[in-house]
């Protein structure tokens, strides 16, 4: 059995791309995963920290950069089948590092992986989960505290998908999970049945799953939303994310085709 590393780094959507890449290599493969940890708490200039350990499925399958020192090191940006099964072939264990950030390095292991992310829990927040899902809100994300460096989305991206979702399922409401709530009350101060979650900084596994509870979605150029959409969405579902991704470089999206865009959505500082 061939064991794989990954290095986590990043946020927590960045984590749960890595951690959905090894998902899928064992279940795939059969292969032993674990997730270096030591990295993002020792070197992330944001102060973010190790956050896998929430998911039961992940919870204590880590090792320090030190325990894999030698070992290759994949830094490939995706592969299929054919090359992890060649890769895993001629090496005992490897390590990645990357960002994964594409559905198709989920490898077809979609229902594996959203069993992980959410199984068990957080019963402290089944109430309000329960009542989202009912309502058929539309989850909105606004994300703008230290993320200039990919470009702050536009008010205008946040008005335009509101009012075509409503358009076409109606008056549901809204429900805004944002890291500046202040802002978030003054712009969107016009928009009808509109609410504001305000976010819990020490624990986002939490807000992320709340999120995926709402019925449509309204993205950020954040792995964070993409992800709350991604476990959220269901048949009928309708999920607008921003174009550019990145305001400052040309990153591909990483928003599956069946997601509708909206371009000029992102602008750099």
């Amino acid at each position: 059995m061939a064991s794989v590393f990954f290095v986590a780094q990043g946020g927590l959507g960045n984590q749960l791309f890595q951690a959905a890449f090894g998902i899928a290599i064992e279940e795939t493969f059969g292969a032993d995963v674990c997730f270096i940890s030591d990295v993002v708490t020792s070197s992330d200039g944001y102060g973010r920290r190790y956050q896998l350990d929430a998911f039961p499925r992940l919870k204590g399958k880590t090792v320090r950069m030190a325990d894999v020192a030698g070992l290759p090191l994949i830094v490939k940006l995706g592969g299929d089948r054919a090359w992890l099964a060649d890769l895993l072939q001629q090496h005992a264990s490897v390590v990645f590092q990357g960002w994964w950030q594409n559905e198709q390095n989920f490898l077809g292991c979609d229902a594996a992986i959203r069993a992980a992310f959410l199984a068990g829990a957080y019963p402290a927040r089944a109430q309000a989960a329960a009542e989202l899902r009912q309502s058929g809100a539309i989850g909105m994300h606004v994300r703008r505290f230290e993320y200039g460096q990919c470009g702050l989305v536009t008010v205008d991206y946040y008005l335009k998908a509101i009012e075509t979702i409503r358009r076409e399922v109606g008056p549901v409401p809204v429900v805004c999970f944002t890291d500046e709530p202040n802002f978030c009350l003054n712009v969107f101060r016009n928009v009808a049945n509109f609410v504001i979650m305000r976010p819990n900084i020490e624990w986002p596994v939490g807000d992320l799953i709340l999120m995926s509870h709402c019925r449509h979605f309204v993205i950020a150029n954040s792995t964070y939303s993409w992800w709350a959409a991604w476990l959220g969405e269901t048949e009928g579902s309708i999920v607008y994310s921003p174009l550019p991704w990145n305001g400052l470089r040309p990153d591909p999206t990483p928003a599956p085709d069946r997601w509708r865009r909206i371009e000029n959505a992102v602008r750099a500082p």
